[in-house]
Protein backbone atom coordinates (compact mmCIF):
# COMPACT_ATOMS: atom_id res chain seq x y z
CA UNK A 1 0.00 0.00 0.00
CA UNK A 2 2.67 2.52 0.68
CA UNK A 3 4.47 1.84 -2.57
CA UNK A 4 1.14 2.31 -4.26
CA UNK A 5 0.24 5.70 -2.33
CA UNK A 6 3.75 7.05 -2.26
CA UNK A 7 3.47 7.40 -6.73
CA UNK A 8 6.52 4.51 -6.66
CA UNK A 9 4.64 1.90 -8.69
CA UNK A 10 3.87 4.84 -11.09
CA UNK A 11 6.85 6.26 -12.10
CA UNK A 12 6.78 6.59 -15.91
CA UNK A 13 3.15 5.74 -15.90
CA UNK A 14 0.17 7.25 -16.19
CA UNK A 15 -2.10 6.42 -12.90
CA UNK A 16 -5.72 5.55 -12.83
CA UNK A 17 -6.90 5.89 -10.03
CA UNK A 18 -11.29 5.92 -11.20
CA UNK A 19 -12.19 2.31 -9.82
CA UNK A 20 -10.96 3.45 -6.42
CA UNK A 21 -13.15 6.94 -7.23
CA UNK A 22 -16.38 4.61 -8.12
CA UNK A 23 -15.45 2.18 -5.15
CA UNK A 24 -15.91 4.70 -2.49
CA UNK A 25 -19.08 5.68 -3.46
CA UNK A 26 -20.71 2.47 -2.96
CA UNK A 27 -18.89 2.72 0.50
CA UNK A 28 -20.50 5.52 1.12
CA UNK A 29 -23.78 4.72 -0.20
CA UNK A 30 -23.62 0.88 2.45
CA UNK A 31 -21.14 1.67 4.88
CA UNK A 32 -21.01 -2.40 4.88
CA UNK A 33 -19.62 -2.81 1.27
CA UNK A 34 -15.79 -3.05 2.31
CA UNK A 35 -13.01 -1.30 0.00
CA UNK A 36 -12.10 -4.41 -1.66
CA UNK A 37 -15.16 -6.57 -1.95
CA UNK A 38 -16.23 -2.96 -4.19
CA UNK A 39 -13.13 -3.29 -6.02
CA UNK A 40 -13.74 -6.75 -6.89
CA UNK A 41 -16.84 -5.62 -8.34
CA UNK A 42 -15.87 -2.36 -9.95
CA UNK A 43 -12.24 -3.11 -11.68
CA UNK A 44 -13.55 -5.85 -13.80
CA UNK A 45 -16.55 -3.31 -15.25
CA UNK A 46 -13.87 -0.25 -15.55
CA UNK A 47 -11.85 -2.36 -17.55
CA UNK A 48 -14.41 -3.52 -19.98
CA UNK A 49 -15.40 0.01 -19.89
CA UNK A 50 -11.74 1.04 -20.93
CA UNK A 51 -9.84 -1.14 -22.56
CA UNK A 52 -10.28 0.13 -25.99
CA UNK A 53 -8.14 3.00 -25.60
CA UNK A 54 -4.86 0.97 -25.99
CA UNK A 55 -6.02 -3.07 -26.13
CA UNK A 56 -2.59 -3.42 -26.53
CA UNK A 57 -2.26 -2.81 -22.07
CA UNK A 58 -4.83 -4.51 -21.38
CA UNK A 59 -3.14 -7.87 -23.31
CA UNK A 60 -0.40 -7.90 -21.18
CA UNK A 61 -2.22 -7.41 -18.27
CA UNK A 62 -3.74 -10.73 -19.86
CA UNK A 63 -0.63 -12.42 -20.75
CA UNK A 64 1.99 -11.10 -17.50
CA UNK A 65 -0.36 -11.54 -14.71
CA UNK A 66 -3.51 -13.61 -15.53
CA UNK A 67 -1.25 -16.02 -17.72
CA UNK A 68 -3.62 -16.57 -20.86
CA UNK A 69 -2.50 -17.14 -23.92
CA UNK A 70 -2.55 -14.31 -26.66
CA UNK A 71 -5.86 -14.23 -28.75
CA UNK A 72 -6.46 -13.46 -32.32
CA UNK A 73 -5.59 -10.07 -31.75
CA UNK A 74 -4.83 -7.85 -28.66
CA UNK A 75 -8.64 -6.97 -28.36
CA UNK A 76 -9.82 -10.56 -27.63
CA UNK A 77 -6.61 -10.99 -25.30
CA UNK A 78 -7.62 -8.23 -23.14
CA UNK A 79 -10.87 -9.89 -22.38
CA UNK A 80 -9.93 -12.83 -22.08
CA UNK A 81 -8.02 -10.95 -19.26
CA UNK A 82 -10.55 -9.21 -18.36
CA UNK A 83 -13.00 -12.49 -18.19
CA UNK A 84 -9.87 -13.91 -16.33
CA UNK A 85 -9.59 -11.71 -13.54
CA UNK A 86 -13.45 -12.44 -12.96
CA UNK A 87 -12.95 -15.69 -12.33
CA UNK A 88 -10.35 -15.32 -9.91
CA UNK A 89 -11.95 -13.05 -7.89
CA UNK A 90 -14.73 -15.54 -7.83
CA UNK A 91 -12.71 -18.21 -7.00
CA UNK A 92 -11.64 -15.86 -3.77
CA UNK A 93 -15.08 -15.90 -2.85
CA UNK A 94 -15.60 -11.82 -3.62
CA UNK A 95 -18.57 -10.78 -4.99
CA UNK A 96 -19.54 -10.13 -8.32
CA UNK A 97 -22.19 -7.96 -9.18
CA UNK A 98 -24.03 -5.03 -7.29
CA UNK A 99 -26.56 -7.76 -6.43
CA UNK A 100 -24.17 -9.59 -4.40
CA UNK A 101 -22.72 -6.58 -2.76
CA UNK A 102 -26.49 -5.92 -1.64
CA UNK A 103 -26.35 -2.92 -3.66
CA UNK A 104 -28.55 -3.70 -6.49
CA UNK A 105 -30.90 -0.80 -5.55
CA UNK A 106 -28.05 1.61 -5.97
CA UNK A 107 -29.33 4.06 -8.38
CA UNK A 108 -26.46 4.42 -11.17
CA UNK A 109 -26.71 7.64 -12.21
CA UNK A 110 -26.99 9.27 -8.69
CA UNK A 111 -23.47 7.10 -7.35
CA UNK A 112 -22.11 8.46 -10.71
CA UNK A 113 -23.16 12.30 -10.17
CA UNK A 114 -21.43 12.04 -6.93
CA UNK A 115 -18.63 9.95 -7.73
CA UNK A 116 -17.29 13.48 -10.04
CA UNK A 117 -19.00 16.18 -7.66
CA UNK A 118 -14.83 17.28 -7.21
CA UNK A 119 -13.53 16.95 -9.69
CA UNK A 120 -15.38 16.69 -12.71
CA UNK A 121 -13.89 13.13 -14.06
CA UNK A 122 -12.23 10.68 -13.01
CA UNK A 123 -9.70 8.90 -14.87
CA UNK A 124 -6.08 9.22 -16.11
CA UNK A 125 -6.17 6.48 -18.74
CA UNK A 126 -9.34 7.69 -20.08
CA UNK A 127 -11.16 10.40 -18.68
CA UNK A 128 -14.95 9.40 -17.61
CA UNK A 129 -17.43 11.56 -16.86
CA UNK A 130 -20.82 11.23 -14.74
CA UNK A 131 -22.19 9.40 -17.86
CA UNK A 132 -19.43 7.06 -18.25
CA UNK A 133 -19.64 6.24 -14.83
CA UNK A 134 -23.54 5.50 -14.58
CA UNK A 135 -22.58 3.07 -17.45
CA UNK A 136 -20.01 1.37 -15.60
CA UNK A 137 -22.33 0.89 -12.35
CA UNK A 138 -24.93 -0.32 -14.68
CA UNK A 139 -22.27 -3.37 -16.30
CA UNK A 140 -21.96 -4.09 -12.35
CA UNK A 141 -25.74 -5.39 -12.06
Amino acid sequence: GSFAHNGYYALGQTEDWASHGMEHELSAWDTSITHGDGLAVVIPAWMRYVYDVKPSRFAQFAINVMGEEAGADDNETALKGIEALKRFYREMGAPATLSDLGADKADSRELAEKAVRIPSKLGGFKKLYAEDIAKIYDMMR
